[in-house]
């Protein structure tokens, strides 16, 4: 004979697997909005992200740079021209060479667009580069000094002159070397060699 304990069983067991079916439910709606929410507000910061602006060097600036200068703005407001960097690391005789020249007051003259100019100076690295002395002779140019190449008798990019020893256009370091005097070891084979400019002469006019 069944008792009342007996038939409340199934029951109870009946009420607790509804209880844990509407646990999962829940669980399940809460996951299904937090997902709705979390898509909608990705697509909100993704309309937000498309729409602000991109704070990137203009292509302008890009290309320029590709040429071998760039406009630049000074504390006036004038916008006068820089080459571009030296992208190229120094070799130790390059360096050396770069202090003889210094020390001996050998000048380079040239100009921000001079595209031989820029070879020049890749061919002494940026370690190098930085000791010689450089003159600017386009007024448009940062710290242009045209007045002053005019005077030189400068004509043609790049261009050294010691007092009255002058002479022109792009030339290998180790060539260099010799037209300046330098007395010191230069292996042109330690020298990485610069791509072939197809430029058709060796300065600019």
């Amino acid at each position: 004979m069944s008792t009342n304990s007996d038939l409340s069983r199934p029951l109870t067991r009946l009420s607790m697997t509804k209880s844990r079916y509407d646990k999962k439910r829940n669980k399940s709606g809460r996951r299904e909005v937090m997902s709705r929410t979390a898509v909608t507000l990705s697509a909100a910061f993704a309309g937000i992200f498309r729409q602000a602006p991109a704070y990137a060097v203009p292509p302008a600036y890009i290309i320029a740079e590709e040429l071998g200068y760039f406009p630049v703005t000074n504390s006036a407001g004038d916008t006068k021209y820089v080459s571009a960097r030296v992208k190229r690391e120094s070799t130790d005789q390059a360096k050396d060479l770069a202090t003889y020249l210094s020390r001996q007051r050998w000048t380079m003259y040239g100009a921000f667009w001079c595209p031989h100019c820029q070879r020049q100076k890749e061919m002494f690295g940026r370690e190098a580069w930085a000791m010689v002395n450089y003159v600017e002779c386009d007024a448009r140019g940062v710290d242009g000094k045209a007045a002053v190449c005019v005077a030189k008798g400068v004509n043609g990019f790049p261009t050294w002159t010691k007092g009255d020893q002058t002479f022109s256009g792009e030339i290998p370091l180790e060539d260099l070397a010799k037209k300046v005097g330098y007395k010191g070891n230069f292996d042109a084979n330690l020298e990485p060699a610069l791509p072939i400019s197809g430029l058709g002469s060796s300065a600019c006019q």
